[in-house]
C-alpha cells in the first residue's frame, strides 16, 4: 500500500506542475505572438519597400516605358497610406468636363497603384495599409459618372424641350446641332500590289492614318487566312470558268496545243484527280471532241 500511495502522490504533483506550465504558456502566448509578428511585419514591409522602390539601378527601370512608371507606387507601401476623404458629387458639379476628365485619369492611376500594393501585400501575406483607399477611389469615380450622367440628361431635356432656342444658343457659341462624336481616322488604303496579293481581302490589323500598324491577334489571323483562302478559291473558279468558255470557241488545232500541256502532266505521272481546274476543263473538252482518249 505505501509504494502505491507514494507513486500516486508523485503523479499528482507532476500533473499539477504540467497544468501550471500550460497555464503560464497560454497567458504569455499573445505577447509572444506579438513579439514574433512585429519583426516579420517589419521585414515584410522592408521587402515591399525594396520591391516598390523606384531607382535607376534596378533592372526593370530600363525596360519599363516612361509612361507606365506613374502607374506603380514609389517607395514603401506605407509612405502614402494616409489619405483624405473621397470626392463628393456636389463638389464635382462645379467642375468642367475637362477637369472631370483629368480627375478621372488621376483616379485611374491611383486605382492601379492600390491594386499593385494589394497584390503585393497578399503575396507577402501581410495586411494592406489603409485598404479603405480602394473604396474611396471607387466611390469618387462613381461620383464622376453620376455628374456626367446628370449633365447628359439635362442636355437632352434642353434640346428636346425648346429646339429653336437650343439651336440658336449652339450657333451663338459656334457649335453644331449636337456634340460631334469622336470618329476614328480612316484606315490606310491598300496599294495595288497588296490588293493583288490579298485578293481584295482587307487585313484586320491594317493601320490607320497617322498610327503604327499593330500585330494580328490569333483569332484575327485565323479569320484572315480563312477569308483569304476563300477569296483565292473563288478567283480560281472564276478564271477556270472563263477559260472553259474560251475552250468552246477554239478550233481543234488550238485545242490540241492547249492539250499538249495537260498530256505532258499526265505523262509525268500526274493523275486526273490532281490536275488543276483549268487542266480538267481542257481534258474534258478534248474528250468531247475525240482528241484524247484518256
Amino acid at each position: 500500500g505505501a509504494p502505491h500511495t507514494l507513486n500516486h502522490c508523485r503523479n499528482s504533483m507532476a500533473l499539477q506542475r504540467l497544468a501550471v506550465c500550460v497555464r503560464s504558456m497560454a497567458l504569455a502566448q499573445p505577447r509572444a505572438m506579438q513579439a514574433v509578428a512585429k519583426p516579420q511585419t517589419t521585414t515584410a514591409m522592408f521587402a515591399v519597400q525594396k520591391r516598390f522602390q523606384s531607382s535607376e539601378s534596378e533592372p526593370f527601370q530600363g525596360v519599363m516605358p516612361e509612361g507606365l512608371r506613374k502607374f506603380f507606387p514609389v517607395g514603401s507601401a506605407e509612405d502614402e497610406a494616409d489619405a483624405g476623404r473621397r470626392w463628393k458629387a456636389r463638389e464635382l458639379r462645379a467642375k468642367s468636363n475637362a477637369d472631370l476628365h483629368k480627375l478621372w485619369y488621376v483616379l485611374v492611376i491611383e486605382r492601379n497603384k492600390l491594386a499593385t500594393i494589394k497584390a503585393e501585400s497578399r503575396r507577402m501575406r501581410i495586411e494592406m495599409p489603409n485598404d479603405e483607399r480602394i473604396k474611396k477611389v471607387q466611390r469618387s469615380m462613381f461620383a464622376i459618372k453620376t455628374v456626367l450622367k446628370e449633365r447628359a440628361e439635362a442636355q437632352a431635356q434642353a434640346r428636346d424641350g425648346n429646339e429653336e432656342k437650343w439651336i440658336a444658343k449652339r450657333q451663338e457659341l459656334g457649335l453644331g446641332w449636337k456634340n460631334e462624336a469622336y470618329s476614328k481616322p480612316d484606315r490606310r488604303p491598300l496599294t495595288d500590289k497588296e490588293t493583288e496579293l490579298y485578293h481584295g481581302v482587307v487585313p484586320p490589323n491594317r493601320s490607320r492614318v497617322g498610327q503604327p500598324q499593330r500585330p494580328m491577334t490569333k483569332r484575327e489571323r485565323t479569320q484572315f487566312r480563312q477569308e483569304l483562302e476563300k477569296a483565292r478559291t473563288q478567283k480560281a473558279k472564276k478564271e477556270a470558268k472563263e477559260y472553259r468558255d474560251t475552250l468552246v470557241d477554239m478550233s481543234n488545232d488550238q485545242l490540241l496545243k492547249e492539250f499538249e500541256t495537260v498530256a505532258a502532266e499526265l505523262l509525268d505521272g500526274a493523275s486526273t484527280e490532281t490536275l488543276s481546274l483549268k487542266s480538267k476543263y481542257c481534258l474534258a473538252e478534248a474528250r468531247n471532241r475525240g482528241i484524247s482518249e484518256v
